[in-house]
């Protein structure tokens, strides 16, 4: 077996919005009257703080550039395919100049089970960016699409937040 590592250190530009995608593939001679065996995997890799205006979808927001406008009720940001096996909580950076209301994460669904609910307090005005850590209650195995959903069911849930960035957090692995 062979084994190495892979520094990321070549992106460009693109800082937190790029990705690395990494290719493994093997394959044996075969043996005993058994052909080869053959195997591949891709990996992506991102940063662990995804701006909103990088996720692999938004609905309910409009786009100026690098910039996305307020979310209401039930808008929602999607990331698709992510290994969350290591992920603990999230870091969410946002302004709300209030009322305030809750952010739920969802996965594999807009429907799908909630793997974490809280609520955001209000940072008073649209131009204060507050941070909110939030730890996972429970370990999530595996690949899923992952849906950050603002709620907030009673009026006025117009114009409740203003998600700038999320940070996924995590332990290291073993």
């Amino acid at each position: 077996a062979r084994t190495g590592s892979v520094r990321f250190r070549d992106h460009g530009e693109e800082g937190a919005s790029g990705r690395y995608l990494l290719e493994a593939a093997y394959r044996d001679t075969g043996a005993n009257g058994i052909g080869p065996l053959t195997g591949r995997e891709v990996l992506i890799f991102r940063n662990a703080r995804v701006p909103m205006v990088s996720m692999d979808e938004y609905v309910g927001f409009e786009r100026f550039g690098n910039y996305l406008t307020n979310a209401g009720h039930k808008a929602y940001y999607m990331m698709k395919d992510v290994d969350l096996t290591h992920i603990t909580g999230f870091l969410f950076e946002y302004s709300a100049e209030g009322p305030t209301g809750a952010i739920e994460v969802r996965i594999d669904s807009r429907a799908g089970p909630v793997i974490l609910r809280t609520p955001y307090p209000a940072t008073g005005n649209w131009d204060r960016v507050e941070t909110l850590e939030v730890p996972l209650e429970q370990e999530i195995q595996g690949r899923h699409d992952i849906y950050f959903i603002p709620v907030k069911p009673e009026a006025p849930n117009t114009d409740i937040i203003n998600m700038k960035a999320v940070t996924f957090l995590a332990d290291a692995p073993g």
